[in-house]
Order: structure tokens, then C-alpha cells, then sequence
């Protein structure tokens, strides 16, 4: 008899040592995968959210934006002009916890925002995207999905491959070319380099990489023309360790012939370029980048933002240039490409962000002294040897650098304050002039 009570003493003591072997066990996953993904507190969804990257279709009837809940969750929602409703078009998820959605527009690298196609039937926008390393471990990243707005349905344009292959760890600035038969998006990869990728749609299944353009680890800007196929974007080329930074604004023509370098810019051509500018900061060194590449609406000419420091928004200037690509070897035989025209006034205000609206005339922000202005550059007429600044309209003080210009009218949408109504938007639309 008391055989048998010990056994069951012992059967009960293993009994509780095999049940707290399992809760520790389950207690430490866990914490493992907790550790895996730094956001899994922020799971639930807040009620107070902020709209952000407002876009205007091309035919400005409607605004495309993302929908920032605190939590970190975003989703797809489109408006019309006048902005009296909102419709959402995914639902709210998060898109990589580690690195949130970069929206500002005057700054050196390319923001995430949807982007419309040429006729308004399709949307592409950045969705959260988990996949395995190498190593076994579950790693966040952003992904390009595209909406398609008559089916109400989407699918993946640049998509990390399950397990990672090395090829981008996010992708961003993703837009569909004029005849809707391409895609192009920025990819940063390991060691912070990023890349530009195009994907002719239908060509390749959607968890592989697309093409690159070239083999330079510092590409970004990526913006098609408004006919055809042709697409322009910036490249930083940094030739040894000590060496400056050479900025390059280049044109593409994926599948066609059109290539080749279109401005080349050295730390001793900005000198040339902006004597003001370089006489004013001495001693400094000077690395220069090219942002905020934009087309006019006829095609004719190329805008951008040119900078000898990407960090200060004071230094920026707007410049423009016909988009005649000049082939490597024909630079080596009859050297640079033509040299670019500065549009933006040497004022002591930095100019960047262009957009090209109509008549000839270039939306664009302004900064100087934590002031931000949305305006408007009429481009002046210039005599032979003579540049003359354009002339320029202020149209209201922006709290952040993300908003929109409609390319017709130049009505302009900004984002506002938070909110927890979710039945309107936070956004703000503005015609010249008045609210």
C-alpha cells in the first residue's frame, strides 16, 4: 500500500515537471518570435489615424492617399476631388514595423506613395511583406502591390522572394509607365544601397527581382515620361574613399535604344553652376545629388533639384534641361552632355520638390529658416548668355513636405491633423489663392 502511494507521488512530480517543461518551452517561443518582430505589441489597430502621400490622378478627379493609423497600420483609400468621402480599398496592415512609410517629397531619396496609372484603372501602393533570411530568421520589408480599380482587386508588382535571395530588402516609389506595360521601383538592399528596377508586366511571375538599369549601387528618382516608355532617374557615382560624389540624371528607354547620361555634375561643376552658393559656404565639401526628377507635361522638358548637401533643404535649387541623352562613348569623343538652366531664383530660400504643371509652369516647395511654402516658377524667357529666375507665386505654408499639385489647374492638396473620424479625411485641398 504505500508501494503504490509513493509510485503515485512520483508519477504526480513527473507529471508537473513535463507540464512546466511544455509551459517554458511555449513561454520562450514566444519571446522568440516577439524578438523576430519588433511591432506585435502595435497588432491592434488605433482608432487615430493621419491621411499622408496625397496623389492626384491624371485626370483630377480623384486623390489617391495612405491612411497612417499611430499603430503603424496603413491602407489604400482614394477620394474625390472635392473630398466629401472616402473610399478604402484594403484593409489596414502593417508595413514593415521597423522602417515606416517616408512620404516627404523634398528630400534625396524618393517617397513611398500609390501612384495612378495614365488612365486611372490602376493604383500601385506598398504593402508589408515577411519573408526568411538566410539564416532562418523572419525579416520585415516593404513590397509594391497593384490595385486594380475596375475588379477590386490587386496583386504583387515587386515582391520579396520567400526564402530571401539578396536581391532587396524593401522597395518603394513604384510607378506604371504611360502605356501600362512597365513598372518601375526603387530597391534598397543590403549595406543601404538602392537600386532602380523595372518589370515589364506580364513577363516574369511576381516574387522575382526585375531588371536593373545598370550596375551603380546609388540609383533612385525613377519617373517615366508622360508618352511612350522612356524613364529618367538619378545616379550618385562615388569613384574612390576619398573621392566627391558625381550626381548624374540619366534616360532609359527600356526595350528601345533611347540611353545615355542627360546632366553630369562634379563638386567643381556645381562651383560653376552655383557660384552664390558655393561662395557662400567656403570650405565646405560638396557632394552633389540630384532629386526630385519630374517631367513636363508635353514631354519636352526634365525637371530636378540639384544640391551640393542632401541634408540641407536651404541649398536646394530647381534646374531643367531638354531630355537628349548623350551615349558614353559620344561623351568621351565630344564631352559633357549640354549643361542644364537654372530655374528657381537665387533668393536665399532652397527650391525642390518640382512638378510639372501647365503653361510651362513648375509646382515646387520652398525652405528657409523651418519654413516650408508650396509655390509656383513661371519660367522667364533668357537672352543669349543670360539666365533670368523665374518668377514666383507663393501659394500657402506647408506643415510637412507632402502634398500634391493638380497638373491643369495647379490646385494643390496637403495633409492635415490627426483624426479618429474615419468617415472623412484629414487632407486639405487648396485652389490659388484661397482655402
Amino acid at each position: 500500500m504505500s508501494l503504490g502511494l509513493r509510485t503515485r507521488r512520483r508519477l504526480v512530480i513527473v507529471a508537473a515537471l513535463v507540464v512546466s517543461l511544455v509551459c517554458v518551452r511555449w513561454f520562450v517561443g514566444q519571446l522568440l518570435r516577439a524578438s523576430a518582430k519588433p511591432s506585435v505589441r502595435a497588432r491592434s489597430i488605433s482608432r487615430r489615424f493621419r491621411d499622408v502621400a496625397p496623389r492626384w490622378s491624371h485626370d483630377g478627379t480623384r486623390i489617391a492617399f495612405l491612411r497612417l493609423h499611430d499603430s503603424g497600420h496603413i491602407c489604400l483609400c482614394v477620394t474625390p476631388a472635392d473630398l466629401s468621402r472616402v473610399c478604402r480599398l484594403t484593409n489596414p496592415e502593417l508595413v514593415n514595423p521597423d522602417q515606416p512609410p517616408a512620404t516627404g517629397r523634398f528630400g534625396f531619396a524618393a517617397p513611398d506613395a500609390p501612384s495612378w496609372s495614365d488612365d486611372g484603372s490602376f493604383l500601385t501602393f506598398p504593402r508589408g511583406a515577411w519573408f526568411t533570411s538566410p539564416a532562418g530568421d523572419r525579416l520585415p520589408g516593404n513590397a509594391i502591390w497593384r490595385f486594380d480599380l475596375r475588379g477590386g482587386h490587386s496583386d504583387g508588382l515587386f515582391v520579396q522572394a520567400d526564402p530571401y535571395k539578396g536581391h532587396a530588402l524593401t522597395y518603394r516609389s513604384a510607378s506604371l509607365s504611360a502605356d501600362g506595360h512597365a513598372a518601375v521601383a526603387v530597391a534598397r538592399g543590403p549595406m543601404d544601397h538602392s537600386r532602380v528596377l523595372v518589370d515589364v508586366l506580364g513577363r516574369r511571375p511576381h516574387d522575382e527581382s526585375g531588371e536593373l538599369l545598370d550596375d551603380r549601387r546609388d540609383t533612385d528618382w525613377p519617373a517615366w515620361a508622360p508618352y511612350g516608355r522612356r524613364l529618367a532617374y538619378a545616379e550618385g557615382i562615388v569613384r574612390g574613399p576619398h573621392a566627391s560624389r558625381v550626381a548624374v540624371l540619366r534616360l532609359s528607354e527600356p526595350g528601345g535604344r533611347n540611353a545615355g547620361r542627360i546632366v553630369t555634375v562634379t563638386a567643381q561643376e556645381y562651383t560653376r553652376l552655383c557660384p552664390t552658393d558655393a561662395a557662400r559656404w567656403i570650405g565646405k565639401a560638396v557632394q552633389p545629388y540630384i532629386t526630385g526628377v519630374a517631367w513636363s507635361l508635353d514631354g519636352s522638358e526634365l525637371y530636378f533639384a540639384l544640391t551640393p548637401d542632401a541634408n540641407d533643404r536651404s541649398r536646394y535649387s530647381i534646374w531643367r534641361v531638354a531630355p537628349q541623352p548623350r551615349s558614353e562613348r559620344a561623351m568621351r569623343t565630344a564631352g559633357t552632355p549640354s549643361l542644364p538652366v537654372r530655374v528657381s531664383p537665387d533668393d536665399g530660400w532652397g527650391y525642390g520638390a518640382p512638378i510639372g504643371l501647365r503653361s510651362g509652369l513648375i509646382g515646387a516647395v520652398r525652405y528657409r529658416d523651418n519654413v516650408m511654402e508650396a509655390v509656383v516658377l513661371k519660367p522667364q524667357p533668357s537672352a543669349v548668355g543670360l539666365q533670368r529666375p523665374a518668377a514666383v507665386r507663393r501659394i500657402c505654408r506647408l506643415e510637412a513636405d507632402d502634398w500634391d499639385f493638380r497638373r491643369e489647374d495647379g490646385a494643390i492638396v496637403t495633409i492635415g491633423p490627426a483624426s479618429e473620424d474615419d468617415r472623412h479625411t484629414t487632407l486639405r485641398a487648396r485652389v490659388w489663392g484661397r482655402e
